[in-house]
């Protein structure tokens, strides 16, 4: 919110992760895992993961939500993804945490 002259608060639109392009799709995810359990579905495409977003990608490359994943095992991470044949992103939280499977989200992500 603004206070402009007259002291009135004006709303200012909220940023949002449309414009923002997908830079990986979600191709499995494992029942039972902390991917399943935040809602990741396959079909989602990743527009970001906490801080990482397709710029970070572009310029790190995949290997950086692996850093990013590890430092944050059993604390939550806002991830934005859009749904398949959806035009409006969706917000997850996903904490990734040791579980029966491999890794610690338990979800394959495919670079796009």
């Amino acid at each position: 919110l603004l206070l402009g002259p007259s002291t009135q608060a004006t709303a200012i639109a909220a940023p949002t992760h449309a414009s923002k392009r997908p830079f990986a799709l979600i191709d499995e995810v494992s029942a039972e895992s902390p991917a399943a359990a935040a809602g990741l579905q396959v079909g989602h495409r990743v527009i970001s993961m906490g801080p990482i977003d397709a710029d970070a990608i572009a310029s790190r490359g995949m290997s950086a939500l692996g850093a990013l994943v590890q430092a944050h095992e059993g604390r939550a991470l806002e991830v934005v993804v859009l749904p398949q044949g959806e035009a409006k992103p969706l917000t997850l939280s996903l904490t990734p945490a040791k579980w029966e499977g491999r890794g610690l989200l338990g979800c394959h992500l495919q670079p796009e």
